[in-house]
């Protein structure tokens, strides 16, 4: 019933409030996975940086003149509290060596950061009220939508390179749970195979600071490269005329299952055909 890692995690969707695993109508679908994308969308091109002043191409009419900014030459980004006034942002700290001479934009954290939330709902269904049906939802910055109905598992693993270059296919919880690699005892070899990948070297501006990457914790987050999605859904309405048909699930198992040996998000199994769908998407940047 609980996630793992939780919601509130590091990286977790702070701008909605998934639902507790259960059995109810608004329920969260017990033994189903939640998946958070983040992205950036539209931003402004930068003219010119001079210390921590950007100068931008046009005005990006930026609502909150204290946004956080995030500037990118698509080698380097920094992320910081800055001050927006017509073409030119203020941003504070020390910012890294950035190529304005390169496809640099700058992004407001606000409006330009995209975070979508993929997770399966009970809800009642609306041709009959003695029934829960589970549905696939979206949330883009908090606002939801049903996506699919009659999704009935939504499992993802993660495909991450180790520091020994090994891929591992491993659920979020595993994912969070490595920490350590590279050479920590200074021995000169690679201390074994389940560790992350040496953190990439910084400017010395940056290094001042102490924002180099560690190995904590999460670290395996910077090395996935590919992301497996897997759904079950079923046909919502009764379609089937006994209440045993038999379905694959491969991240169960290759055998057929039965569901009337009980279906993991409590739902009563009905007469439904069942189907799966799966797919490997691959994370261009796994490697930044």
């Amino acid at each position: 019933g609980a996630c793992l890692p939780a919601t509130t995690a590091v990286g977790a969707d702070s701008s909605v409030t998934i639902a507790a695993g259960g059995n109810g109508d608004g329920s969260r679908a017990l033994n189903t996975d939640v998946l958070t994308v983040r992205y950036l969308t539209g931003g402004t091109q930068v003219s010119n940086i001079a210390g921590s002043t950007i100068t931008l191409n046009q005005d990006p009419a930026v609502l909150n003149a204290n946004d956080i900014a995030i500037v990118s030459d698509c080698n380097n980004t920094y992320v910081a509290n800055s001050n927006w006034g017509g073409t030119t942002v203020n941003m504070s700290g020390n910012m890294p060596a950035l190529d304005a001479s390169s496809d640099t934009k700058l992004f407001s954290y606000s409006e330009d950061l995209r975070t979508v939330t993929y997770h399966l709902e009970l809800s009642t269904d609306l041709n009959d009220s003695t029934r829960l049906i589970s549905n696939l939802m979206r949330t883009q910055n908090g606002v939801s939508q049903v996506l699919v109905e009659g999704v009935e598992r939504f499992d993802v693993f993660y495909l991450a390179q180790l520091q020994t270059g090994h891929v591992a296919r491993l659920t979020a919880a595993q994912v969070e749970g490595v920490n350590g690699g590279g050479d920590v005892d200074g021995n000169g070899f690679i201390d074994g195979v389940q560790g992350c990948t040496q953190p990439p070297r910084v400017s010395s501006a940056v290094g001042a600071q102490n924002l180099g990457l560690a190995n904590d914790n999460g670290c395996l987050w910077r090395s996935i490269y590919a992301i497996e999605v897997n759904l079950l859904l079923n046909t919502v309405n009764n379609s089937s005329t006994v209440d045993d048909d038999t379905f694959v699930y491969t991240p169960d198992s290759t055998d057929r299952q039965n569901p009337t040996a009980g279906l993991p998000s409590g739902l009563p199994p009905e007469r439904m055909y069942r189907r799966e769908f799966n797919a490997v998407v691959p994370v261009r940047s796994y490697t930044l």
